[in-house]
């Protein structure tokens, strides 16, 4: 919280440090209902990655490959917002940006399931 008051803007994954992959965890949220900064979905594809064998399924862009990203609609948590409603429209739109760039660069539907 100290970087959002002295005027950054924190960049972090929705799903924690532990995951479960693609599952929203509560620290984002909280995040931004204590510094009142939206969170912006992102969603990315790589064309040439190499997978690391972590719980997060972290890709690694390979050299010459092409790269999207498609930010989504931004999301506010306000003192009264009903955090597992928040949660799964971060969800929802976190999936349908990714699926805008997979479709973008792999010409194939995001797959949630796989990783």
């Amino acid at each position: 919280m100290n970087i959002a008051e002295a005027g950054y803007h924190p960049m972090l994954t929705p799903d924690g440090p532990r995951g479960p992959i693609y599952q929203v965890q509560p620290g984002i949220l909280f995040l931004a209902k204590k510094t009142g900064l939206p969170i912006i979905p992102v969603g990315t594809a790589l064309s040439h990655k190499f997978k690391v064998g972590s719980w997060d399924k972290m890709r690694v862009p390979l050299p010459f490959g092409s790269t999207a990203l498609t930010y989504g609609k931004a999301i506010y948590v306000s003192e009264d917002s009903d955090m597992q409603a928040v949660a799964a429209e971060l969800k929802a739109e976190l999936d349908r940006v990714t699926d805008h760039s997979e479709q973008f660069i792999n010409k194939k539907p995001f797959d949630n399931t796989k990783g």
